[in-house]
């Protein structure tokens, strides 16, 4: 065998080798990129146990310094007032946006709850039993009020 034929042999096998490679790359690249859109369709981890207050939230966002109103005041509060407490602007855009924020977070329970219309609090705010809205509503009274059920004297006679 001469070396032009040896060399032509070498080179075949280097490019057949190149080709291989190549296909293994393109395999790798298809599997990350299923993996990735097995991660998109999985919902995010939500922190561990109900201690919602475990989310980072951007230092001197809106809805940052809103809960660092709410826990100052103690007490749940309107968005204008939220607004007002957090120097900024009471216009409508401002209440849309922060509201929606507040509202996102009050849907998952984390954070924040919706105490009603625009009005918010927090969630370590409630009792673990009231987390739930089917545990919200309670009867006003847990036994029938003295008499009920006794037939009247009007309708005795």
């Amino acid at each position: 065998m001469s070396a032009r034929s040896q060399i032509e042999k070498k080179l075949v096998a280097k490019q057949q080798e190149i080709a291989d490679l190549e296909i293994q790359i393109q395999a790798a690249k298809a599997y990350i990129q299923a993996m990735q859109e097995v991660l998109r369709l999985l919902p995010k981890d939500e922190p561990e146990g109900d201690n919602s207050e475990q989310l980072n939230l951007r230092h001197g966002s809106a809805v940052s310094l809103a809960r660092d109103l709410l826990l100052k005041t103690g007490k749940p509060m309107h968005v204008t007032e939220i607004l007002k407490g957090i120097g900024r602007e009471n216009t409508k855009s401002q209440r849309v946006s922060l509201s929606g924020s507040l509202r996102t977070y009050a849907r998952k329970n984390q954070i924040f709850t919706q105490e009603g219309g625009n009005l918010f609090g927090l969630t370590h705010w409630r009792p673990a039993a009231s987390a739930s809205p089917s545990a919200s509503v309670s009867p006003s009274h847990k036994s029938p009020p003295p008499g009920f059920g006794l037939a009247s004297e009007d309708e005795a006679a």
